[in-house]
């Protein structure tokens, strides 16, 4: 009998059909004996496994509860928690879709528009106007042409005297006149972008996605 038959055995029928003797348990052991061998499964290990578990989980269900209380009535490590803890879940689907579009395929399109803009309108002041990157593109995908205007995964918006990294920002697209590399996603082809996550990017993602607990668990822990 294989191993997983035997396991199929202890747990369904209390004897083993093949060698026709009766299994005996014994402390949390259970035994079957075949041609004078004896095989022994125990369930010592999975069951203080399992104890565990649900140990942590209601744990941590507790401590949830405790920590939405202390925030609900304005408490600090309540609130610190919280923020710590939005960041956390946050970045974390930022980091796993970074991670994805890094594995983007590209293709050659055209860029029909591109540079910064005023973002949200013109301010009265121009120190206060507000800029960011924008693009108009078009390119093909297995037959089927699409447009799209996204330039990097983020989104920057600055003011007139940081507006250098804007143009910075444009210049490291990968450009021979008007036709530019594009990266869209191989699923959704109309999903795109002129830049993919670079290592500085994932670096800062990382930081956002793991620092605030940490400095909340040295803080409170």
């Amino acid at each position: 009998m294989s191993g997983r038959r035997l396991w199929l055995a202890l747990i369904v029928i209390p004897e083993c059909s093949l060698c026709d003797r009766r299994l005996r348990i014994n402390n949390g052991q259970l035994f079957a004996h075949r041609n004078e061998k004896r095989f022994v499964l125990s369930f010592q290990k999975i069951w203080k496994i399992e104890n565990r578990s649900s140990t942590n989980r209601a744990n941590s269900v507790e401590y949830l509860v405790s920590m939405w209380e202390l925030a609900r009535a304005g408490d600090k490590q309540g609130v610190v928690f919280f923020i710590a803890l939005y960041c956390f879940l946050i970045m974390s689907l930022s980091l796993i879709g970074q991670l994805r579009m890094r594995q983007w395929p590209s293709v050659r399109g055209k860029l029909l528009d591109g540079g910064t803009r005023t973002f949200g309108g013109s301010d009265r002041y121009d120190a206060d106007t507000r800029y960011v990157v924008s693009a108009l593109y078009e390119y093909e995908v297995d037959g089927k042409r699409y447009q799209g205007k996204r330039v990097s995964p983020w989104i920057f918006v600055t003011n007139r005297n940081a507006r250098g990294i804007l143009d910075h920002q444009f210049k490291s697209v990968d450009r021979h006149g008007d036709l530019v590399k594009i990266f869209y996603n191989p699923n959704n082809p109309k999903k795109s972008t002129l830049l993919k996550p670079g290592k500085f990017g994932l670096c800062v993602s990382f930081a956002i996605w793991i620092g605030p607990l940490l400095a909340y668990g040295a803080s409170y822990h």
